[in-house]
């Protein structure tokens, strides 16, 4: 009985010795194409997070919307509510249109919010974007037109990083901005009413 253990347990030790491990046979240097390939199969917190992240923060600006236009109908919503969750994926469109959206909904949450800080938010949600795109490639007659900087890759997802949190601190900004804004007309309905 022992011996079958023995056996039982050393051939499956055997196997897992026999797997090949991760980087060993790969041509991991710089300039070769596996070096720059990720993971066939992510995690799913790599994928679920950005889509979640949409959800919810297309059903704040849903609602935030919804606000706007029942708490101050003076104020023009450039865009259909459609576009609250549309502008951020159609291309082309998605370079201004959800700027306009957010731009609009907090002109008509907020009255007295200045136009000046989304500016910034949407040019560094841009730069972040567009970060998210670029790889650095070295460009070859052979390859045909490519898309290159001649950056290395760490410094783009550097600038990009940077671009995003501070497009996040100002998306903050922004959301808590419009809330205070949607509390204060609640306010000061319910002191009409009193």
């Amino acid at each position: 009985m022992r011996s079958s253990r023995r056996r039982r347990c050393s051939s499956s030790w055997r196997r897992s010795e026999r797997r090949p491990r991760p980087g060993r046979g790969r041509d991991l240097s710089p300039g070769s194409d596996r070096s720059t390939r990720s993971t066939p199969w992510p995690p799913a917190g790599r994928r679920s997070s950005p889509l979640g992240a949409f959800v919810v923060g297309g059903i704040w600006l849903h609602g935030a919307r919804a606000f706007a236009v029942a708490a101050r109908p003076e104020v023009l919503q450039e865009r259909g509510s459609v576009w609250v969750w549309l502008g951020w994926v159609v291309p082309i469109v998605n370079l201004w249109f959800p700027l306009q959206v957010v731009a609009d909904i907090r002109r008509g949450c907020n009255p007295r919010a200045a136009t000046r800080g989304i500016g910034g938010w949407w040019a560094l949600w841009l730069v972040f974007t567009f970060a998210l795109f670029f790889r650095y490639t070295e460009s070859r007659p052979s390859d045909g037109i490519r898309l290159s900087i001649e950056m290395p890759l760490p410094v783009v997802e550097g600038v990009g990083a940077l671009a995003g949190l501070g497009a996040l601190w100002l998306w903050v900004r922004i959301v808590r901005e419009v809330t205070a804004g949607q509390r204060d007309f609640i306010e000061r309905l319910g002191a009409h009413r009193v």
